[in-house]
């Protein structure tokens, strides 16, 4: 089956940008590296002298359109897939990575083999029931095409970069005092109390515009009165969930399915261990270490609790707060010989002294977790789904491609393709840009059907993904041009935005003469009642206030405090329509209670970490506007 995809991938360009979406997802677990092998002389950018392959940037823009794809929940607009912007994040993160990692090597930054073997024992993506699975990790490498080896080497070259990150973002520092005044100021209240201008009752009071002045405002403006351009659609649409409803797998199919894949239907044995380390480095010699690890070995056989002693003398300080607690361990986790004692024990044994390139080691076996092997009746369901889904996608790749080559070579029509591909053609009603119903819900069939080369050229579109495995292929049948509306079409409209405008600027004088008396110090109570609204007072509000319109609580701390007693006053527009006269009596800072007092060096760590943060993007922006950085345009306009 692999080699009938790849075959497909040789004659489809648009089934292999496809796939290459879908592999690249681990990539943001694992980040790229310079192990993406560059194509031939092939490079996007060249920065310092050193080279950015064309691979690196087509592994670096699928990481960025699956991000992107996320943040979008799940479905990138068509308008951000052709702006170019995902490929221009994808050019420029390569480019800083290779500016960073030039000015790490530069400034002697390195890890150890240690440091990398820790790193990847510890990530959580490759751990199976909370401990490390080498199965598991070299099936998430293969699956991207990568290796061990190659990514052991990526992180030789990111770690670095981290470390010298993080040693710029540690030396921030803030004094006492400024976190006394920013703290201060974040915990500042104000006493608010506000009235609203309703504009149900203020629209009351507008008058009707006359058609004299409708008919001088369309004069004036009658470029923005149009009917917008519209265009009629014949489409074919291929979707897997279609495919998926006629599959059947038979009881023999699943059963000789479960035989090919009996074997990856088990699971390994898998140990539960502890152990005491003690380092050649920390004892001083070899014969040291060995000679301490001897005495704690004596000290097990005299009936002292492992435990006890793996947390007074380990000095593998991760595992001695554990009791020397390893957790469960498959086959391949561990050093050769420190895994060939372990699965050489019975449980509860304790090992002799075990040499590894860490020190001495003293193991003991605390439980077995043999191996198991699944029968046909567990499996079955998950099997004939597997099937199913297997079926369904060759069936889905064999008639998208056919999709894509027949309504490329028959451009003009999807007559053809659409018995080519035993599909159904469908028709739309008239569309414009706005619509989102149908066929026109999903941007991309939108961006295509007013594009040159469908709208002008009558041609069929390109192949158009709009969801996973979810394809469409149109043409336009009919458009009529954006055409004036005449004065009687455009009338409502007009009356509506002359209306609308009169409304504001009513509310708007109604608020300013309510300021200008509360200036005046009329009473609050008193002006509210005019205009029929409720006077609320707030009491004092913070910035975090969740009871207070944010509107009205973003403008409130941006008046200007009371001065002499003396009140100070705003208004401003709601989302509602309504105005809001906003009354600004005091403001204070209340004292620190003992829980905020203990908080001070969180908010302390929270600033200097901001700071930090702050510090490292001033200096990058700095090595990158110094750095030399030639982008081969031609390479990137050819992909």
């Amino acid at each position: 089956m692999l080699l009938s995809i790849r075959d497909r991938f040789k004659k489809s360009k648009w089934l292999g940008y496809t796939v290459v979406v879908i592999i690249s997802i681990p990539f943001v677990l694992f980040g790229i590296g310079s192990y993406l092998s560059s194509d031939g002389n092939q490079h996007v950018a060249v920065v310092n002298g050193n080279e950015v392959s064309l691979a690196a940037y087509e592994q670096s823009y699928a990481q960025q359109r699956f991000r992107m794809t996320q943040a979008f929940g799940g479905k990138l607009p068509a308008t951000l897939l052709n702006s170019g912007l995902i490929q221009q994040q994808a050019l420029e993160a390569l480019i800083d990575q290779e500016i960073l990692r030039g000015e790490a090597k530069d400034a002697g930054y390195a890890v150890t083999d240690k440091l990398v073997r820790d790193y990847i024992l510890k990530s959580r993506i490759f751990q199976n029931e909370g401990a490390f699975d080498k199965t598991l990790y070299q099936q998430q490498l293969y699956s991207i095409g990568s290796s061990p080896a190659a990514y052991e080497q990526t992180l030789r070259q990111s770690l670095p970069t981290e470390q010298m990150q993080a040693g710029i973002v540690d030396s921030a520092f803030f004094t006492q005092q400024e976190v006394k005044l920013i703290s201060a100021l974040l915990q500042q209240q104000r006493n608010l109390t506000y009235f609203i201008v309703s504009s149900k009752a203020t629209e009351k009071q507008i008058t009707e515009p006359s058609d004299t002045e409708l008919q001088a405002y369309f004069d004036t403006n009658q470029s923005i009165y149009m009917h917008p351009e519209q265009v009629q659609l014949e489409y074919l649409e291929l979707n897997i969930d279609a495919i998926s409803s006629d599959i059947f797998v038979s009881d023999e199919e699943a059963r000789a399915f479960y035989e090919e894949q009996k074997s990856t239907l088990k699971t390994e044995e898998k140990r539960r261990a502890a152990h005491i380390l003690i380092t050649i480095d920390e004892a001083g010699s070899e014969q040291a270490a060995l000679q301490k690890i001897t005495e704690i070995k004596e000290k097990l056989g005299a009936g002292v609790d492992f435990g006890e002693l793996a947390r007074e003398s380990s000095q593998d300080s991760g595992s001695a707060l554990q009791a020397g607690d390893l957790g469960i361990v498959a086959r391949g986790a561990m050093v050769a010989p420190f895994e060939e004692a372990l699965f050489s024990l019975s449980e509860n044994e304790i090992s002799e002294p075990v040499k590894t390139e860490f020190g001495y080691h003293l193991i003991k076996l605390n439980q077995i977790y043999p191996a198991t092997q699944k029968v046909y009746e567990e499996v079955k369901n998950e099997l004939i789904n597997q099937l199913k889904v297997n079926k369904a996608e060759t069936a889905f790749f064999d008639k998208a491609e056919l999709l894509a080559n027949e309504s490329f070579e028959n451009t003009d029509n999807l007559d053809i393709t659409a018995e080519a591909v035993d599909l159904t053609k469908q028709s739309t009603g008239w569309l414009t840009r706005a619509d989102q119903s149908g066929v026109a819900q999903y941007p991309e069939v939108i961006e295509a059907a007013f594009s040159e080369d469908v709208l002008k050229e009558r041609h069929n579109s390109q192949v158009l993904e709009v969801g996973q495995n979810h394809l469409i292929v149109l043409r336009v049948t009919d458009y009529k041009p954006e055409t004036p509306k005449t004065f009687d079409e455009a009338k409502s409209d007009i009356r509506a935005s002359l209306k609308s405008e009169r409304l504001r600027q009513a509310l708007k004088q109604q608020a300013e003469k309510a300021i200008a008396r509360l200036v005046l110090g009329q009473p609050h109570q008193a002006i509210a009642d005019e205009y029929d609204a409720e006077l609320i007072g707030k009491g004092f509000v913070s910035r975090q206030d969740e009871e207070v319109n944010p509107q009205i609580l973003s403008a409130l701390f941006k008046m200007p405090k009371p001065n002499n007693g003396q009140s100070t006053y705003l208004s401003i527009l709601l989302n509602t329509g309504d105005q809001a006269v906003l009354i600004l009596s005091d403001v204070r800072v209340p004292e620190p209670s003992e829980k905020a007092q203990g908080q001070d060096t969180s908010f302390k760590a929270q600033m200097v970490q901001k700071s930090g943060n702050s510090d490292f993007s001033v200096w990058f922006d700095y090595l990158k506007s110094q750095a030399s950085i030639s982008r081969n345009q031609s390479v990137l306009s050819a992909n």
